[in-house]
């Protein structure tokens, strides 16, 4: 309801160890950032829900009261019905909300594997480099030293030239 016509809106399920990544990325483009907990969100959906169960049931107990005879029996099998209707929609939330967290572990799990196997291949990739690195200077000393060896290669033949003559 908050949202302007108009506007474009992103709704993200994210575990994050910091804001800072989403909020910088998002930042530039003149983003509005809310952050919720799923869990206090959906504590309020049922809530609501609930409330609502609870509130019809107190006027229908309202209304028993008042009521004579021949529908006090009708509305006390609807109270009893309301009633029922009322665990039987906890069920199915508590039923729900077991198989989501289910989910969300599951989803968790897989996202660390995955990280993690992502994690080692970079560390070996730059492992490789740095040990390419490493195998270039070394090679490009070697090179600085062989030159060397060759200069004075090439004076001593120089010398024992000039001693010979």
């Amino acid at each position: 309801k908050s949202i302007p016509s108009g506007s474009t809106s992103i709704i993200a399920e994210v575990d994050e160890d910091s804001s800072v990544f989403i909020d910088e990325y998002l930042k530039p483009l003149g983003a509005l950032i809310w952050r919720s907990s799923i869990y206090v969100e959906q504590e309020k959906f049922i809530e609501k829900q609930m409330n609502s169960l609870d509130v019809e049931i107190q006027n229908t107990e309202k209304e028993l009261a008042t009521a004579v005879e021949a529908q006090k029996t009708r509305i006390s099998a609807k109270v009893t019905e309301l009633r029922n209707d009322r665990k039987l929609k906890a069920a199915e939330i508590e039923s729900n909300n077991k198989e989501r967290l289910h989910g969300l572990k599951s989803k968790m799990e897989s996202n660390r594997a995955k990280l993690q196997a992502h994690l080692k291949t970079i560390t070996n990739q730059a492992a490789e480099k740095f040990d390419s690195a490493r195998l270039a200077r070394v090679k490009e000393t070697l090179a600085k030293y062989e030159q060397k060896i060759n200069e004075l290669d090439r004076k001593l033949s120089n010398l024992k030239q000039v001693q010979t003559v």
